[in-house]
């Protein structure tokens, strides 16, 4: 694990709503109630909506609760 984190390249983006939709492609045969923390420094940058895709994941049947953790981010991003 210690090795994918390094290699991971951060791109200057928060891709939020692909983040939880690969969650919930990973998540869609779990039947069991499903915790995620996503972690981030800001908002969606990349054009989607994250409230909109956890309600979707919701009306799917994923029994999945979102925890986020901001870093570095300020009001406007924090709400």
């Amino acid at each position: 694990m210690d090795q994918t984190v390094q290699n991971l390249c951060a791109k200057g983006k928060t891709p939020i709503v692909d983040a939880l939709t690969q969650a919930g492609e990973l998540l869609a045969k779990n039947e069991n109630d499903t915790t995620v923390v996503l972690v981030s420094d800001g908002l969606e940058t990349c054009g989607g909506d994250p409230c909109q895709v956890a309600a979707d994941l919701r009306a799917r049947g994923l029994r999945l609760v979102i925890h986020v953790v901001g870093f570095d981010v300020n009001q406007t991003e924090a709400s």
